[in-house]
């Protein structure tokens, strides 16, 4: 980094970040700093599994779970049983994502992960706050 290079962190104190800058790379690499500073902070959370940790020998990548199956059906769940969720899909879309032959593993996109999590998310969300939304709201669905 240059001069010419403007750094803002409106919400980090300024002891904080010098004290940081002042931390080896090599202490950092591979994420021992960073559960040091767990541990520190929290010990029981240190011991946690991360996706951040290398995988063992042989593995080259891990499947994420949020896409495995009964995550994804107990995504699509939720989203089905939400008639406000299920209304933000076009036929199409509910087709597509919602219908469990779609619902492969193999087959699914990370892209489609992401969608069904956040209408699933709202599922959740909607049924919990349904009563208390104003004017009406909590007699959705969309046009």
């Amino acid at each position: 980094m240059g001069p010419e290079v403007a750094l803002e962190f409106p919400f980090l104190h300024p002891e904080v970040l010098k004290a940081a800058l002042r931390v080896p790379l090599e202490a950092k690499v591979g994420g021992g700093f960073y559960r040091r500073m767990l541990a520190a902070a929290h010990p029981a959370s240190a011991g946690l599994p991360s996706t951040n940790d290398p995988l063992p020998e042989g593995v080259r990548w891990r499947r994420r779970s949020q896409a495995q199956a009964s995550a994804l059906k107990a995504a699509t769940d939720h989203i089905r049983s939400s008639e406000a969720a299920a209304a933000l899909f076009t036929r199409e879309a509910a087709a597509r994502l919602l219908e469990p032959e779609a619902l492969d593993p193999s087959r699914v996109k990370m892209a489609h992960v992401r969608v069904l999590h956040w209408a699933s998310l709202f599922a959740q969300w909607h049924d919990r706050y349904r009563a208390v939304l104003a004017d009406g709201a909590g007699d959705l669905p969309f046009d």
